[in-house]
């Protein structure tokens, strides 16, 4: 199988590298001991008035098979249907997949003040039925416990005729008489939206009143607008934005292919991504490259800008991006490009582009494991395809994933002395080693890195694997 390597002197450049240490370990020849696929959760903290908490799953094994998992949430002192929507589902790598995947959870934003309060969400095996992970979601309140008012934001169509303001109190006893006014944004009075100001008053036992805001239609096509209402009780201020969403057709705009391969030694030293349009009013869009496997600044360099139609333009716009090449051994790696409506997080339409490597790599890793022994030692076993002018390998090691932040200073070489390469004839050839300087319960994280008779050193960083001593 392919696998992603990366070709250094010095180790320090690459996922496992602080100070040399000498351990000891023995070689050993055992049959293969399948691995479990391990996968991690990260808390999360989000402001009750976000919308949604997104969690991250983070796959930690070395992605040889597929697999898949079940998430769900659990109420804490935040409670599903009053503080959160109770979510459930799966997440799946494909084999040779462990990119981070995600889920969203939805937070319910209301007007009362309360404390700090959390949920939790939990990755179970699907046949087990076993929780392997779990993490917390802390939702900070967003209300203000002095103001007797609160007000939404609102969302509407350019063709919805008028956006309804709610605003609520709570406590309705009593009477309230709040002023209010409007504010251009992007949205400007008289041509997105009829500007009104004044004042209304909540009568005894009232709890809820509406701000009646007419939008105007008109058939030019435009980016998703803004303005803003001011509510006031002479003391405390709220202040609501409504957003008005365009129903104009500027044209369809998409990549040409959703999928582009560039080589890495492609001549013009550059990939050209080309994108059409059905047609349609003038129209500006906003594209950012990022990353996938491949590395902004070390795999190509990352790009920004607009692409801008005049009306009735259908003209095709093109996006070209520099792909760096350098001499590692890395296999195919990706990048995304992302086409935007100005002012907006949600990509419109994406490619992805693969860069095909032309660097020659003399030594092809099957895979990597470690394995936790019942007499206390961990096994690492690996599995050459093809071996050519290679000296042997090292193996290095670290209680933690701090390394993945560029912190080595965990980080030790396990073996002083190589391994020696036993493949031949460009064969490949399996190999044991077993850690013995283990503690029972702790975690350790595992890399293997290949010398050949030059010197040059391959770390196979997409084959880290860890196991936690018996």
């Amino acid at each position: 199988m392919s696998a992603r390597t990366a070709q250094c002197d010095q180790p320090g450049q690459f996922g496992f590298y602080a100070h040399s240490q000498s351990m000891s370990g023995r070689l050993v020849s055992t049959r293969d001991v399948a691995i479990p696929v391990m996968f991690s959760l990260r808390d999360q903290t989000i402001v009750e008035n976000q919308g949604t908490a997104t969690i991250t799953v983070r796959h930690l094994g070395d992605g040889d098979r597929s697999s898949t998992v079940k998430y769900a949430t659990m109420d804490g002192s935040a409670q599903a249907g009053s503080d959160y929507s109770s979510t459930s589902g799966t997440v799946t790598w494909q084999a040779g997949d462990t990119s981070d995947q995600t889920f969203r959870v939805p937070i319910l934003d209301d007007l009362m003040s309360e404390n700090t309060e959390t949920f939790k969400v939990s990755l179970t095996d699907p046949d087990s039925g076993d929780t392997l992970d779990t993490a917390t979601v802390t939702i900070l309140d967003d209300d203000d416990p002095q103001a007797p008012f609160a007000v939404t934001d609102v969302t509407v169509y350019e063709n919805a005729g008028a956006a309804l303001i709610d605003v609520k109190r709570a406590d309705s006893s009593g009477t309230l008489t709040l002023s209010y006014a409007m504010t251009d944004g992007t949205a400007q009075a008289g041509s997105d939206y009829s500007s009104t100001s004044g004042t209304f008053t909540f009568a005894d036992g009232e709890s809820e009143k509406t701000i009646t805001v007419l939008i105007t239609e008109d058939l030019t096509p435009e980016n998703t607008e803004t303005f803003t209402v001011t509510l006031s009780d002479g003391t405390n201020e709220r202040t609501a934005t409504v957003t008005i969403l365009d129903d104009d057709d500027s044209g369809t705009p998409q990549f040409a292919a959703n999928n582009v391969e560039v080589a890495e030694n492609v001549a013009s030293g550059t990939v050209t991504i080309t994108v059409e349009r059905t047609g349609g009013e003038a129209l500006t869009l906003d594209y950012a490259t990022r990353d996938g496997t491949a590395k902004d600044g070390s795999d190509y360099v990352g790009a920004t800008g607009k692409l801008v139609w005049q009306d009735g333009d259908t003209q095709p716009e093109t996006i070209t991006i520099t792909i760096i090449d350098d001499s590692k051994s890395e296999g195919p790696e990706t990048f995304l490009l992302d086409l935007y409506e100005s002012g907006s997080d949600t990509p419109l339409n994406t490619v992805t582009v693969t860069i095909q490597d032309d660097d020659t790599t003399l030594v092809t890793l099957d895979h990597f494991t470690a394995t936790a022994l019942g007499s206390g030692g961990i096994k690492l076993k690996w599995k050459t395809d093809t071996e050519l002018d290679s000296a042997g390998f090292r193996i290095w090691r670290a209680p933690d994933e701090r390394w993945r932040d560029g912190d080595y200073s965990t980080v030790i070489k396990l073996t002083d002395q190589l391994i020696p390469a036993e493949g031949e004839s460009g064969g490949g050839a399996t190999y044991d080693y077993i850690d013995e300087e283990v503690e029972s319960g702790l975690t350790y994280y595992y890399a293997l890195q290949e010398i050949d008779l030059n010197g040059k050193s391959t770390f196979y960083l997409d084959h880290v694997d860890f196991a936690t001593a018996k």
